[in-house]
């Protein structure tokens, strides 16, 4: 006799493909291969990505309260944690911005994939969605296509279904004219949606807009 995989089996099978390609090519193929080990060699660390401390401070921002400074050795994850799911990530030209969002991903994956109650980290650059300038939810749904070959109907389900953790970098890199409304189209995916939610830009490039 044959049998069929349930609905559900179905679906923890397309949750681990998606976690599995969003490991193999954003932590496996670019954070573990070039900028981490870079932020080692510079350093003159041994590679234990779990003891390694960030090379730069972070200082957590919130409104109407003192910036704080985190402790050495605080892991991203906890941050994100702390802040609800919902994080903003601003710091200089080359000081680790995508590293860190990298970093976040692959903690959240992990994490995720021993637990599926977790959502399913992936990530994003923002500059594509200024070539179509789509609400958000039809970005994610168009890109998850385009760059993880995920099918729209479980996708949207995905999204419906606030089943992802989005990793949204470079905010600087949307062209200047579109900068706005994008920071605009997060904003109102945001009221719609308890999504989890990272962003990254330059500190100079989000200061300089008036939409925040």
């Amino acid at each position: 006799a044959l049998s069929l995989p349930t609905e559900q089996q179905r679906e923890l099978r397309n949750r681990e493909i998606m976690l599995q390609r969003v490991h193999d090519f954003w932590v496996k193929g670019v954070l573990e291969n070039s900028l981490h080990n870079e932020v080692l060699i510079e350093l003159g660390m041994e590679k234990k990505p779990d003891a390694v401390d960030y090379p730069w401070e972070m200082v957590i921002q919130r409104p109407e309260q003192p910036n704080r400074t985190l402790p050495s050795g605080t892991k991203i994850i906890d941050v994100f944690d702390e802040s609800g799911g919902s994080l903003l990530i601003l710091g200089e030209p080359g000081s680790g911005k995508t590293t860190m969002l990298l970093e976040l991903a692959r903690q959240t994956i992990a994490r995720a994939q021993t637990d599926p109650m977790q959502p399913m980290s992936v990530v994003f650059n923002l500059s594509s969605w200024a070539e179509t300038r789509l609400p958000l939810v039809e970005w994610v749904v168009e890109e998850l296509n385009a760059k993880y070959n995920i099918p729209r109907k479980p996708a949207q389900r995905w999204i419906e279904g606030n089943e992802l953790l989005l990793l949204l970098d470079g905010l600087d890199e949307v062209v200047p004219q579109h900068r706005t409304s994008c920071v605009e189209t997060i904003n109102a995916f945001r009221q719609e949606y308890l999504m989890p939610l990272a962003v990254c830009s330059r500190v100079a490039d989000y200061e300089a807009l008036t939409t925040r």
